[in-house]
């Protein structure tokens, strides 16, 4: 696989209170992200959708044919390319079998902002926010 490419998951839902956004923190990590992983094409959205289901054992939709935003990789990690998608949540997805090595939460916008540290990524929870959720229907839980 080339080196650098990367995706950034953006998945979303929308319930009473409003847009929401899927964090996940490692358990070694007190930081707060979007589910993010190497990928040699940023383009094939089937992949995309299986590892989020596999991993983060999420059932998601693309809500967006095209990334949302194009961004470098933090200083901290591997040099690359991060193209963020948005994604619909649909539910849980029983089939998978990746580890639950790490915390999720749902997040409103404002929290959404105050626990992602960096700006780029803050900005692409306004942008998301902003432009998909009149696009998103409620979530209707099982």
């Amino acid at each position: 696989m080339p080196q650098g490419k990367w995706i950034c998951a953006v998945v979303v839902r929308r319930t009473q209170l409003g847009m929401e956004f899927w964090l996940k923190s490692d358990q070694k990590s007190a930081r707060w992200a979007f589910p993010d992983f190497p990928l040699a094409d940023h383009s094939d959205h089937h992949q995309i959708v299986h590892h989020i289901q596999d991993r983060w054992h999420l059932l998601v939709r693309p809500l967006a044919s095209k990334p949302v935003a194009t961004l470098r990789r933090s200083r901290n990690e591997e040099p690359g390319v991060i193209k963020a998608h948005v994604f619909q949540y649909i539910g849980k997805y029983p089939e998978a079998t990746g580890p639950v090595d790490f915390r999720f939460r749902w997040c409103l916008l404002e929290e959404a902002q105050r626990r992602i540290r960096r700006k780029p990524l803050q900005r692409i929870v306004q942008d998301v926010h902003r432009e998909f959720s009149d696009h998103v229907p409620l979530f209707d839980p099982p």
